[in-house]
């Protein structure tokens, strides 16, 4: 059953896709950290957020941390954003004893995010975030919102002809050419779990080529985009241009006003 189908009501949905996410949690860095894909995008993410002229960096969709503990380790100043307490709890394990104050972590949808003012950061990075969010479109804006006027974004989402069989299979053989897969067998088996219900080729979302596309319409700057999982997703980088205003957004490929 995917999330938001009529038969259950909007809170027991959000109590069984926070299970979900539980379960999801508890694998999540055994399995995904060993698959060359994953790490080529995080990587890829890291690098465009530690350019020279990106200091404060928010990371939505943040998960276990894997971004965001590289960026704070070159000294970047990290907010960290995500609505799963597992995911989070997992990202708190990872820091060392002492100072608290960076990252800070914040549990909270991405379609909202009122306390920060406009412009708040020099760096945006989404990694897998959107497909997953209910309003894609609006965690889309408001992370615009909260990007000064030349500040970096990095994003990777799925493309269109994103094809999550193929891609969990490709994942499986990893596993089994690594010898992995029987002795984690069972972390495999929540990843697998996990990426079929909330398989982004069954639920309303932008792809990557539409973000692309809507980016290009606003006039962002030093845009690019580049494959990623295989060819299944698709990470784009660009800066934001000077001229567009906090309410400045594109509907249906044209930039308008909201």
């Amino acid at each position: 059953m995917r999330p938001g189908r009529g038969t259950l009501s909007r809170a027991d949905a959000g109590d069984e896709n926070e299970r979900m996410w539980e379960s999801y949690a508890q694998a999540y860095d055994r399995i995904l950290l060993r698959m060359p894909f994953y790490r080529e995008v995080v990587a890829r993410h890291v690098k465009a957020m530690t350019q020279a002229h990106v200091l404060r960096v928010i990371d939505i969709g943040a998960g276990t941390g894997n971004v965001t503990l590289q960026l704070v380790r070159a000294g970047r100043e990290v907010t960290a954003v995500d609505s799963s307490p597992a995911m989070l709890a997992c990202l708190r394990a990872k820091l060392p004893q002492g100072d608290l104050s960076n990252p800070r972590i914040i549990r909270h949808s991405a379609e909202e995010l009122g306390q920060f003012a406009d412009g708040s950061f020099d760096g945006a990075s989404i990694l897998l975030a959107l497909y997953a969010v209910e309003r894609p479109k609006d965690a889309l804006q408001e992370v615009l919102r909260l990007l000064r006027p030349g500040g970096a974004i990095v994003i990777t989402e799925p493309r269109r002809c994103f094809d999550l069989r193929a891609l969990l299979d490709a994942a499986e053989g990893f596993l089994r050419d690594d010898g992995a897969l029987e002795p984690m067998r069972e972390d495999w088996e929540r990843v697998k779990e996990c990426n079929e219900r909330f398989d982004p080729g069954k639920r309303p979302t932008l792809s990557s080529e539409d973000i692309f596309e809507r980016f290009r319409s606003l006039g962002f700057e030093r845009l690019s985009f580049e494959d990623s999982h295989m060819g299944h997703c698709g990470t784009i980088r660009g800066c934001k241009p000077a001229g567009l205003a906090p309410t400045d957004r594109c509907v249906d490929g044209r930039a308008s006003a909201r």
